[in-house]
C-alpha cells in the first residue's frame, strides 16, 4: 500500500510537472532575467557614479589650484616668468577635462573661459606684472590690482560649482 502511495505521489508529480513545465520554464528564465537586469543596471549606476565622482574632483582639484594660484600671488610669491607656463599647464588639463565633460553631460566647453583666458590677460596687464617681469622678482600686487582681482573672482568663482552641479545632476 505503501509503495502504491508512493508511486501514485511520483506520478501525480510528473503529470504536474509536465502540464506546467512550460510555466516553470518561464518562472526560471523569468527570475534568471531579473537577477541579470539588476546587476547589469547596478553595475552601470555604480560606473555612472564612480565617473561623476571623478569628473567633479577634478574640477574641485583645478578650482583649488586657482585658488592658491590667486593666494599665492596676492601674498607677492609668484614670479612673473612663472605666469605664463602655469597656465599654460592649467589650459592642458582643463581642456582635457571640459572635453570629456562637454561629451558626456552636455556642457559648455567654454564654461570656464574666463579663468583660462581672461584671468591671464587681467594678471598679465597688471603695471606690477611689467615691472617685475625683466628682473623675475616676485610680484607685489598693489591694492588696485587686488580689487580688480577680487572683482574676477566675485563675477567668476561659481563656474566651478555650476560646473560640478551639472555634471552630478545628469
Amino acid at each position: 500500500m505503501i509503495f502504491v502511495l508512493h508511486h501514485r505521489a511520483e506520478v501525480l508529480m510528473a503529470s504536474w510537472l509536465a502540464d506546467n513545465s512550460i510555466e516553470i520554464i518561464g518562472i526560471l528564465a523569468n527570475a534568471f532575467l531579473a537577477i541579470w537586469i539588476v546587476n547589469t543596471v547596478q553595475n552601470k549606476i555604480t560606473n555612472d557614479r564612480y565617473l561623476k565622482d571623478h569628473l567633479i574632483g577634478e574640477v574641485k582639484d583645478i578650482r583649488s589650484d586657482y585658488r592658491e594660484f590667486l593666494s599665492n600671488l596676492t601674498k607677492g610669491e609668484i614670479k612673473p616668468k612663472n605666469v605664463p607656463p602655469w597656465f599654460k599647464v592649467m589650459n592642458i588639463k582643463m581642456e582635457h577635462l571640459l572635453e570629456i565633460i562637454s561629451l558626456k553631460y552636455n556642457v559648455d566647453e567654454s564654461i570656464l573661459d574666463p579663468y583660462r583666458h581672461e584671468l591671464l590677460k587681467l594678471i598679465t596687464e597688471f603695471d606690477e606684472f611689467e615691472a617685475h617681469y625683466k628682473s623675475n622678482t616676485p610680484i607685489k600686487i598693489r591694492q588696485e590690482s587686488l580689487s580688480t582681482l577680487l572683482i574676477f573672482q566675485q563675477k567668476y568663482n561659481h563656474l566651478f560649482n555650476h560646473l560640478i552641479i551639472h555634471i552630478n545632476d545628469e
